[in-house]
């Protein structure tokens, strides 16, 4: 675990994502977020693949959001499940974290702009 507490450090503004028991880390840039594509983790099939396709795609969003910025991008924590997830209950953990965590938080970011926030949830919901 230490290891993983190293990593984070030595990269500010990263995050980790978890998949079948490993912790994947996530470096974010100004130009958006990127991993190695040779990682084991995004291939197609991977229940990672979409989750850290549709987090990068909302951290953009806010990042180029001149009100947010990249401080109030989302980190490892939302998309990190407290307990093993079983076979096929990726899709529905994520929907359920959404709806439950990252909707309210991003009503709060976008309380004078109702329709981003909704907009940006229903991207992270889309086609999964």
């Amino acid at each position: 675990m230490s290891i993983t507490i190293e990593m984070l450090d030595s990269c500010p503004g990263s995050w980790l994502l978890y998949a079948g028991n490993r912790l994947a880390p996530i470096c974010r840039k100004r130009s958006g977020s990127f991993m190695p594509k040779t990682s084991r983790l995004l291939y197609a099939g991977s229940p990672v693949a979409p989750i850290w396709r549709k987090m990068t795609a909302l951290n953009c969003t806010i990042a180029n959001d001149p009100r947010l910025r990249q401080h109030f991008c989302l980190g490892h924590s939302y998309v990190t499940p407290t307990e093993a997830l079983e076979d096929g209950s990726t899709r529905q953990w994520f929907i359920d974290v959404v709806e439950t965590e990252i909707r309210p938080l991003l009503d709060e970011y976008w309380f004078d702009a109702p329709d981003e926030a909704r907009k940006a949830c229903e991207q992270l919901l889309r086609d999964w």
